[in-house]
């Protein structure tokens, strides 16, 4: 790597990053069957914070089981989070060793949650997304 790409830098907020490099937000799928983290997040994130990342941005972890971006994703809400509470300090716990950041992408999938998991998302327009395929 340049050496501009291994500086790191503060943040406004005060966050210092390590370097240069972020793992974008990409989807894991991987949740068990009810949604749950679990220790494949750790050690996927474990084996990323290795790689000398600066910082690590989770895939999609959502806050309502209706409204998913695809099977398997994480889901923390009011009825699990107790449930999966280790799995979760043992995922940031990989994420961050290193010295390296990991962000949690929280979302809500809204209209473009799949027609297989919910036929009537809640969405704040009710204008559907244009099919891409």
């Amino acid at each position: 790597m340049s050496n501009l790409m291994n500086q790191s830098f503060a943040l406004p907020c005060g966050q210092v990053i390590k370097n240069r490099v972020c793992k974008a937000a990409m989807t894991e799928r991987i949740a068990k069957g009810n949604n749950l983290a679990h220790q494949g997040h750790a050690n996927l994130y474990d084996r990323w914070a290795d790689g000398d990342m600066g910082i690590l941005l989770t895939g999609n972890v959502q806050i309502d089981r209706r409204n998913l971006e695809g099977p398997a994703n994480v889901v923390i809400d009011e009825n699990n989070y107790k449930d999966q509470y280790d799995a979760l300090k043992d995922w940031s716990a990989a994420g961050t060793k290193n010295n390296t950041q990991l962000w949690m992408q929280i979302s809500h999938a809204g209209r473009q949650t799949p027609g297989e998991i919910n036929s009537s998302p809640l969405a704040p327009s009710n204008i559907g997304l244009k099919n891409s395929r």
